[in-house]
């Protein structure tokens, strides 16, 4: 599905480039820009979206989930990708599920820390451009880009279990 994605993206994209040297009318330009739009976002869904029903398939613990966000894992080094997928929190632990290509496996714990070693939790640019949020630890924070993180505050000081006195 990906492979069909991918090559419908480069197929809109041509058909634009054909028609500024004027192969193609130019009315046919917009129509085809918003299509292309929209087989990118198809694309980015196939690839790293991660639902909570993907994870409750994932999950080899029945435990609840106590805060569930889409978000992505900022690397340690620069040079690193985002690893997107569902951040969770459940009783003591806090995960995050990237997905696969597997589909009877959809997702796959990606990486986790135990929610007690937690000592803080930052909001602000964690990424040059991106928003987000870092959990400190003792000796190391794990920053997050979370488009919603500032809806969601309150959920996750419950998660964790802290309380929040306005």
């Amino acid at each position: 599905m990906l492979t069909i994605v991918k090559g419908l993206i480069l197929a809109c994209m041509l058909m634009i480039i054909a028609g500024g040297m004027g192969a193609v009318p130019r009315w046919v330009d917009i129509p085809v820009f918003i299509a292309s739009m929209g087989l990118v976002y198809l694309y980015w869904r196939l690839s790293y979206w991660v639902s909570d029903k993907m994870v409750g398939k994932s999950r080899p613990t029945s435990a609840p989930v106590l805060f569930s966000v889409f978000a992505g894992k900022v690397p340690a080094i620069a040079e690193d990708d985002l690893l997107r997928g569902r951040l969770i929190i459940s009783q003591g632990r806090i995960e995050l599920y990237k997905r696969t290509r597997d589909r009877k496996n959809p997702c796959v714990l990606a990486w986790e820390i135990p929610a007690d070693t937690i000592t803080s939790v930052s909001f602000g640019k964690v990424t040059g451009s991106r928003s987000g949020f870092t959990l400190h630890t003792a000796d190391d924070g794990f920053s997050f880009t979370c488009a919603s993180i500032d809806k969601h505050k309150q959920q996750l000081f419950s998660a964790l279990g802290w309380k929040i006195e306005n």
